[in-house]
């Protein structure tokens, strides 16, 4: 055998069972996992369900929209709420950051500089806190 035809079966193989195991494989713009599809647009992350062809949400992360999509695939629909809601805490303080790193830059006052800062690190601190509560759902920890 030549090496086009074993990599062709090499894909092939793979390509048959990959439907069978939970893992996401990114496609241009969009992520794949079993049968769920998740794309990226303008508002946010859309997660599809390609069995009902229906839009089950948006999330403001794409880390929120690969949890969500595979607690789906899982049969796991208990912490799909926990994930939104965490989704859009992260929403919340990142918009909180995004004023006050706008006040850090626009503002004259040092002492509104100063606090702003701080504000912004204790938020920006909040949002990491939050993405790594995320990430459990994602990853078996």
């Amino acid at each position: 055998m030549n090496t086009k035809n074993l990599s062709k079966k090499l894909l092939k193989l793979i390509d048959r069972n990959i439907h069978k195991v939970c893992v996401p494989i990114q496609n241009g713009n969009s992520v794949r996992l079993k049968h769920l599809i998740i794309r990226e647009n303008n508002y946010g992350h859309l997660v599809y369900d390609l069995r009902d062809n229906k839009q089950i949400t948006t999330t403001f992360t794409k880390t929120a929209a690969v949890a969500i999509a595979k607690n789906l695939a899982e049969g796991q629909n208990h912490s799909i709420d926990r994930i939104i809601d965490l989704d859009r805490e992260i929403q919340a303080k990142y918009n909180k950051c995004v004023q006050y790193k706008s006040t850090m830059i626009n503002s004259d006052n040092p002492i509104s500089i100063d606090n702003a800062n701080i504000r912004y690190d204790i938020t920006w601190e909040d949002v990491l806190t939050l993405r790594d509560s995320l990430d459990q759902y994602v990853f078996d920890k």
